[in-house]
């Protein structure tokens, strides 16, 4: 059985999705508070004992039924992987979010942490690893600003994706999604307001105005959010 660590930093329901892991995996450790993405995963790395750990982020809720399985493949170090999570204000089913398996090798080397290409889950490994099961709920929408957060990077490396492989329908379809369901949920119409200021991040960032980087820093997302 690998490690299993959980990754908290603001989230608003952190807690309550720690205990729930707990109540499913008392085994499970937490990293708390580390400030920035790539330093969190370095801190769970470091923690975790196994040679491939599975991560779980703060504002995800494990569903009861899944039992933390290895994939059929044996585990590659170049490889992540990535379970499904299920959106419940636009009910998109993808890696968003998801349930993780990261090699500790990864985190050796200052390559593999480059947050100027958005997400550490595509880039720190040479290969993305799909596992189709649904293993979660991602309840990144707990407030208004954890809504448009998570709405506004997903749309921007959505945005970014789309321009650098346009024929990738099933990306254009995700982020049409983003931008137009999910207004009736929990601080839905958030994250549409999200998901449209990521859209227009994004384009800017193909256009060379801006640096992808900048949707990994919290700090400047809440300067965003705040802007009348």
């Amino acid at each position: 059985m690998l490690d299993v660590i959980f990754i908290s930093y603001r989230e608003s329901n952190a807690e309550e999705n720690w205990r729930h892991l707990l109540s499913l995996m008392p085994s499970a450790q937490r990293v708390h508070g580390v400030e920035g993405i790539s330093r969190a995963h370095r801190a769970a790395a470091a923690k975790s004992v196994s040679k491939f750990f599975f991560l779980v982020d703060g504002d995800n809720f494990i569903l009861p039924e899944f039992k933390f399985a290895l994939p059929k493949e044996p585990l590659q170090e170049d490889s992540v992987y990535v379970w499904r999570a299920r959106n419940p204000v636009n009910d998109l089913v993808y890696g968003f979010g998801g349930v993780k398996i990261y090699p500790k090798s990864l985190f050796e080397k200052e390559e593999n942490l480059r947050m100027d290409r958005g997400d550490l889950a595509t880039s720190a490994g040479k290969h993305y690893v799909v596992v189709e099961e649904i293993a979660s709920e991602t309840r990144f929408n707990a407030t208004p600003l954890e809504a448009w957060r998570g709405a506004f990077r997903e749309a921007a490396k959505l945005t970014v994706n789309l321009h650098q492989s346009a024929g990738d329908s099933r990306t254009r379809e995700r982020l049409q999604t983003w931008l137009t369901r999910g207004q009736e949920r929990l601080h839905g119409e958030w994250v549409l307001k999200g998901a449209r200021a990521g859209r227009e991040f994004g384009a800017r960032v193909q256009e060379g105005r801006e640096s992808l980087s900048k949707i990994n820093d919290f700090q400047w997302l809440e300067q965003r959010f705040n802007i009348p």
